[in-house]
């Protein structure tokens, strides 16, 4: 998908647009629209707890295993194919930075991408969207760190990206591996570089977001030229 002024066209020079749903919860689970409550004592209980926990009581490589169950089983085939056949043509996959690695320095879970949780189940997304006819928009809801205070990022009362080179290293090494694997990949039509970042009110050439917008889209553009961002 392409972009001419206000205007998208498919790789058959067709002029389209996109209508979908958001897939909210599956990758990335918000206290609000998930069945999930923690510590009374805790507002807005968040993603990044529910793993803390996880792994306390089980460790993490059972904690990999029951998420993954989780992730397996919260969107199928089934799901997918239900929305093409309700005539949405795009599907919006919020995901963040734990899918594919173990802090926010930037670890990968599995040093081999192709095993690598996160990639694992986005390449079945995009494959399985692909199959029904339905383009999918690469969201990075949750940024290394945390990019707002809100339970949104996975990381409520935290937010440490703008002010950590180290994080911002790991989501640009996280941008970068996501557009090597699919630079070519027609179904993918767009990537959101950074969801709900905090707000600002300040100069906008001093906006600390705008410093993560830039960096990470040379870093895309300069491996994938031809996915919108």
């Amino acid at each position: 998908v392409r972009a001419e002024g206000n205007k998208l066209f498919n790789e058959k020079n067709e002029e389209i647009t996109l209508h979908g749903v958001n897939l909210g919860g599956w990758l990335l689970q918000e206290y609000w629209m998930c069945p999930i409550k923690g510590d009374s004592n805790i507002e807005k209980w968040t993603h990044l707890e529910t793993l803390d926990t996880l792994e306390r009581r089980f460790g993490i490589d059972k904690t990999q295993e029951l998420m993954d169950t989780y992730y397996n089983n919260f969107i199928m085939e089934s799901d997918i194919k239900n929305i093409a056949e309700k005539g949405a043509n795009t599907i919006r996959i919020p995901f963040w930075y734990r899918n594919f690695m173990l802090n926010p320095d930037g670890d990968w879970i599995k040093d081999n991408l192709d095993e690598n949780p996160g990639f694992k189940i986005l390449d079945w997304a995009i494959k399985t969207a692909g199959k029904y006819g339905i383009y999918v928009v690469l969201d990075m809801h949750g940024c290394p760190g945390g990019q707002s205070y809100d339970h949104c990022a996975g990381s409520a009362r935290k937010c440490e990206l703008f002010s950590n080179e180290k994080y911002i290293e790991a989501m640009e090494k996280l941008w970068a591996a996501i557009a090597s694997r699919y630079k070519d990949n027609q179904t993918v039509a767009v990537y959101d570089i950074m969801n709900e970042a905090k707000t600002y009110d300040g100069e906008v050439l001093s906006d600390p977001r705008n410093k993560i917008y830039d960096r990470m889209y040379k870093a895309i553009r300069n491996i994938d030229k031809n996915h919108m961002i």
